[in-house]
Formats: C-alpha cells, structure tokens, sequence
C-alpha cells in the first residue's frame, strides 16, 4: 500500500466534503477503502460540511442559478456539487 503524501493529504482534505468518493479515486491514486478509512482517520465526514453549505443552500432556494459559477469558483466546488444538492432538495 502506497503512503499517503503531503499534497494527497491536503487534497483528501480539501475535497472529501464536495466529490464522490468513486471521483478521488483518480484525483488521489487510492482506493475508495483507502480513501475513506483515512477520511475517518482525519476526521473527515461526508455528513459535516464546511460553512460554505449554508451559502450554496441559500443560492439553490432563491433560484439564483446565475450566482452558481461564482460561488463555484469562490469554494472551488465542482457544479455537479450545486446540481445535486439541488435535486435533493426538490425530492424532499
């Protein structure tokens, strides 16, 4: 098993909370097993989201599709993180 790098660690950090786990596979070179076991070593959990939710949330709720880029690039979230949140809401 390949050690973790500095760099692996900051992007696991940096993108646990936004990406499918399936989608680190190719960013981190580890295994969906490996990726998630050092997750909850670190503490990192798909449930617990940075601040930034409350802001992406807002812009889903008032519609403000045009504002998505923006906060996109400002969080550095891919758009399919807004898409889904999205759709989750409107089945809920």
């Amino acid at each position: 098993m390949p050690a973790w790098s500095d760099r692996q660690l900051a992007n696991l950090r940096k993108h646990y909370y936004n990406l499918e786990t399936r989608d680190l596979v190719d960013l981190l070179g580890h295994t969906e097993r490996a990726i998630t076991t050092k997750a909850r070593l670190l503490g990192l959990s798909k449930k617990r989201r940075p601040n930034v939710d409350k802001t992406v949330y807002h812009a889903i709720l008032t519609h403000k599709h045009r504002h998505w880029h923006s906060l996109a690039a400002r969080f550095n979230l891919p758009l399919k993180y807004f898409r889904s949140i999205a759709s989750r809401l409107r089945t809920q």
